[in-house]
């Protein structure tokens, strides 16, 4: 179900806020699902995978969030759904902390720049 798919992922959040789990809990358990997950054909299940990568992404650390993330953060940026690039461009501020201006400029920046231009005045 699409509703228990979303709940899933909005509750990672509140457990590292809580509880923060190891980095190493977080490839074993948690990363393992998010492939599939940013390609959910449900946008709500998407958006809220998005609204948690920031976080996430922290507690990871900055090897772990390139090795691992970076390609579905990247993905989730050009998401067709607005409310997704949203949610994950609400999470920039983290995400680019996590990774550092060198991260950034390698892998994102194009991305971010088309991110300029969308049609959304949300995005933008």
């Amino acid at each position: 179900e699409q509703e228990v798919r979303k709940e899933a992922v909005r509750v990672i959040e509140a457990c590292l806020a809580v509880n923060p789990l190891t980095s190493e809990q977080l490839q074993q358990f948690i990363l393992p699902q998010f492939q599939s997950l940013g390609l959910d054909s449900a946008q709500p299940v998407r958006a809220a995978l998005a609204q948690v990568l920031g976080p996430v992404a922290k507690a990871l650390g900055r090897d772990i969030t390139q090795r691992q993330l970076l390609s579905l953060i990247s993905d989730l940026l050009k998401d067709e759904c607005h409310d997704v690039r949203l949610n994950i461009v609400s999470h920039a501020g983290s995400i680019c902390e996590v990774l550092s201006v060198d991260g950034l400029v390698h892998s994102l920046l194009h991305t971010i720049q088309n991110l300029i231009m969308d049609n959304h005045w949300r995005i933008r």
